[in-house]
């Protein structure tokens, strides 16, 4: 849900009791669940779906996820229409508009068979059409695994889109984590699997402990989460880190300057820096002052940083 909360933090998401929603690759509804779990909490009464999926076995698990979650007061009631299309061969032009459109992992499923510059034109003109089917004040939201390669696909799709962004971006420029290969951008969130599925994690080699995904938020109205801090270049999102070594914990910041490396001495840990503490990649801080592109900055006692 990390999207969407930003999203109400800017007081951006859709008005009203009923939202409608465009899940694209709905699969099992997953991604239209966890909206539907913050809607919850902010009142809304019915969510009017249209879910996308090729696979029937699937819609009908959605259905009967939503009516079950919806029975036990989890979610609003899920007003649900199930089209079994493949998304490739759809027209897109020819759908509902949407208050929320929403690709949970299913964008990096269109066009693989594609060479690279075809594939990444083609994926461009859905996100494009896409945004035509919003209504006034919508947003189209793209989650992605957290891959290095998928990561930058959808970092070069910020850059042609760069207009429309809203999220996870505070700045207008090109993104500067696209200049070294080994640079992505992606957001982690702390999450404890239940105990059995933690262990089938393990064994495959997952993370038991943590959520990580890729994403993009857009919009047509020009609105922008950098918008909240007023389009300072102090505001900052964590992009690298927390990396832990002897005797210190380092953090890569981005920023409308650009690329900040800030290091925080553990014998230096203060109140006003507190919130390092818990500051995982896509965190967003604020620090007290200017930091130029490309430099680093030692989080001194009399640093002060806020979180979000």
């Amino acid at each position: 849900q990390g999207p969407l909360e930003e999203l109400a933090r800017a007081g951006a998401l859709p008005a009203g009791e009923t939202w409608r929603v465009l899940d694209l690759g709905a699969g099992l509804g997953t991604t239209t669940l966890g909206l539907a779990e913050l809607a919850q909490r902010a009142g809304v009464k019915k969510l009017e779906v249209t879910a996308v999926e090729q696979d029937a076995a699937s819609l009908d698990v959605f259905a009967t996820l939503a009516r079950e979650a919806h029975a036990v007061g989890l979610v609003p009631e899920v007003k649900l229409e199930a089209r079994r299309e493949d998304l490739e061969d759809l027209d897109l032009a020819r759908l509902p508009k949407a208050d929320l459109v929403v690709l949970g992992l299913a964008l990096n499923e269109l066009y693989r068979d594609r060479e690279d510059a075809d594939r990444l034109d083609a994926r461009e003109a859905t996100l494009r059409a896409l945004l035509g089917r919003l209504r006034p004040g919508g947003s189209l939201v793209v989650v992605e695994p957290a891959t290095r390669e998928l990561s930058r696909e959808l970092q070069t799709l910020r850059d042609r889109l760069v207009e429309r962004v809203f999220a996870p971006c505070l700045r207008d420029g090109p993104c500067p984590l696209l200049t070294r290969e080994r640079d992505w951008c992606h957001a982690q969130l702390p999450f404890d699997l239940p105990e059995g599925l933690a262990e089938r994690a393990e064994s495959a080699g997952l993370r038991r402990q943590r959520l990580t995904y890729a994403y993009l938020t857009l919009r047509t109205d020009g609105r922008r989460l950098w918008d909240v801090f007023d389009g300072s270049p102090r505001a900052h999102r964590v992009v690298g880190g927390p990396v832990r070594s002897k005797g210190k914990t380092e953090w890569d910041l981005c920023s409308a300057e650009g690329l900040v490396r800030i290091r925080r001495l553990d014998r230096e840990r203060s109140d006003a820096s507190a919130v390092l503490d818990t500051a995982e990649r896509g965190t967003l801080l604020t620090l007290d002052r200017d930091v130029e592109d490309g430099r680093d900055l030692r989080i001194r006692p009399d640093v002060g940083v806020d979180g979000s």
